[in-house]
Order: structure tokens, then sequence, then C-alpha cells
């Protein structure tokens, strides 16, 4: 039985899910056609592979320029610790990845902390 779902965060930057899926310890297939879920295959513009994970992420463009992620969390095909209950942990990884770069592109030094709770901080500071 499959559970494919749509991500419901709005991605706009292909180099943040890249970076995103890095921080997660997996890597964005540029140009992969296809992702892997229960017994098929999807389309897609590129994919994101996990290690240990027999099933992917797909990464479709969206008209506008955003992306589109979808991904199957049935237990079995070793996605959900990656991406997290709703995908909620690769959806707030795409976040702090995002922020880095933007405040980068600003001439902001960026330092991080995750609180015991799990929630991540940033702080910014001018050079």
């Amino acid at each position: 039985m499959s559970h494919v779902a749509e991500v419901k965060t709005v991605f706009k930057n292909l180099n943040d899910i890249a970076a995103a899926a890095v921080r997660l310890g997996g890597t964005l297939v540029r140009n992969q056609k296809t992702f892997k879920w229960y017994s098929a295959k999807g389309k897609s513009d590129h994919a994101i592979k996990f290690p240990g994970a027999s099933y992917e992420v797909g990464v479709t463009v969206q008209p506008g320029g955003t992306f589109r992620l979808e991904w199957d969390s049935w237990s079995t095909g070793g996605l959900l610790p990656y991406m997290g209950e709703n995908a909620g942990r690769f959806s707030q990884a795409y976040g702090v990845e995002a922020a880095r770069r933007a405040a980068r592109v600003k001439g902001y030094v960026v330092h991080e902390r995750t609180r015991q709770d799990g929630h991540i901080e940033l702080e910014m500071v001018v050079r």
C-alpha cells in the first residue's frame, strides 16, 4: 500500500533543496526523471535519495519556477526518518538552508544552534 503525499511547503530554490537533502544525509540527483515509491515509479524532474531508503523523493518543477516534492511515507520505504511526519523535518532543513543562503548573500555571518526541543535558531550578524 502506498502513501504518496505532496509536501505543502513552497520550495523556491533547487540549490536550497539540495542543501537540505545534504543536511539530512541525502543527495539531490538532478535530472532524474522518475522517483521510486511502493511498487512503482513516479514522474519527476529530479529526485532525492537517502542512505538505506528504498524509496525516493520526487522533485518536480512547477509553473512559475517553484518545486513540488512528493514522497511515499510508508515506513518500509525508509524515508520517514529523513523527511519527518508530514515532511516537517525536510521542510525545516529547507527553511534553514534558504535563510542561511539569503543572509550570506546580504553579507551576514550566520551562527546556528539547535535547541534541546529540536528547533533550530539562526543568528545573523552584520560583518
